[in-house]
């Protein structure tokens, strides 16, 4: 039900023509930070790495630690998405490895680190693993996974156990995969690109109005705040539809000539519980320039 919004808006807009949980709790932004960790039992290597991240989510409580044992098919699973994200190509992937940030560490060898892949060994092991999550904490790099969409220039980081659906008329939806409450809730990024624009005059209040009226159509009942952006470029809805009530926090910006927008959805009982996460994902909605 949650998707007839979204087809909605994009059928009115069209005539313009990515375990993080503590506790299993979600998690504030200030918390956001994960360090996916691969390891195997009996490795002697990973008993180290392993006192290692225990030292270090003392010392930086916004460091969550999601662990995978290999070789299990949903640790294989994760590892290929990440090798994937973090263009390791086909190098061996040994263990224990990491992806913090921008950073992997396979095995001894770190990427991102530096400009070239590089060996640390001995202390200098523990040190680059802590400067790789030093980075990420100060860049408030929240989550390893992305999901980029290079033809609108952005990039956004998603929980290690969330998946998207496969891009369809401009929107990509970004949901929990496992149990009931994640899999009701929902990040959506939808965009027009200036080929989709044309010569429209359509600006960011427009596109805020047109999701309005689309959520109009399908409710019985609705309330909007708009207060905290008297811009009119965003808003936050209670709106009830056959399966219950929904709310949705959306927001909207122009960006390399393009219309973009951010809305989380969730059942109104749950959008409080994770309206944290919804707002590290917010933060982790990046914007790149134009070259």
């Amino acid at each position: 039900m949650l998707a007839t919004v979204f087809v909605l808006g994009v059928s009115l807009l069209s005539a313009w023509s990515t375990e993080l949980y503590a506790m299993g709790q979600p998690v504030s932004p200030a918390r956001a930070v994960e360090l996916a960790y691969f390891y195997m039992d009996g490795c002697p290597a990973c008993t180290q790495a392993q006192q290692v991240l225990d030292e270090l989510t003392e010392r930086y409580p916004q460091l969550q630690v999601v662990r995978y044992r290999l070789p299990s098919t949903g640790g294989r699973a994760v590892l290929d998405k990440l090798r994937e994200v973090y263009a390791l190509g086909d190098i061996s992937i040994p263990v224990p490895t990491m992806f913090v940030g921008e950073v992997a560490v396979v095995g001894r060898v770190f990427y991102g680190l530096a400009e070239e892949p590089g060996t640390l060994l001995g202390p200098a092991w523990a040190l680059g693993i802590e400067e790789a999550v030093q980075r990420a904490v100060d860049a408030e790099a929240s989550y390893v996974l992305r999901y980029c969409d290079h033809e609108l220039r952005f990039c956004i980081g998603y929980p290690l156990d969330w998946s998207y659906a496969p891009p369809h008329g401009g929107t990509v939806v970004l949901s929990g995969s496992e149990g009931p409450d994640a899999s009701s809730i929902s990040i959506a990024v939808q965009g027009f690109p200036p080929a989709a624009l044309g010569d429209s005059d359509a600006s960011i209040q427009d596109f805020i109005v047109r999701y309005k009226y689309g959520i109009v159509l399908v409710s019985s009942s609705l309330s909007i705040d708009s207060t905290e952006y008297p811009d009119g470029d965003g808003y936050l809805a209670e709106y009830v539809l056959p399966a219950g009530t929904y709310r949705q926090w959306r927001v909207a910006v122009a960006h390399a000539g393009a219309l973009l927008s951010w809305a989380y959805t969730a059942p109104a009982d749950l959008f409080e519980v994770y309206y944290p996460l919804a707002e590290a994902m917010l933060v982790a909605w990046e914007l790149y320039g134009v070259e």
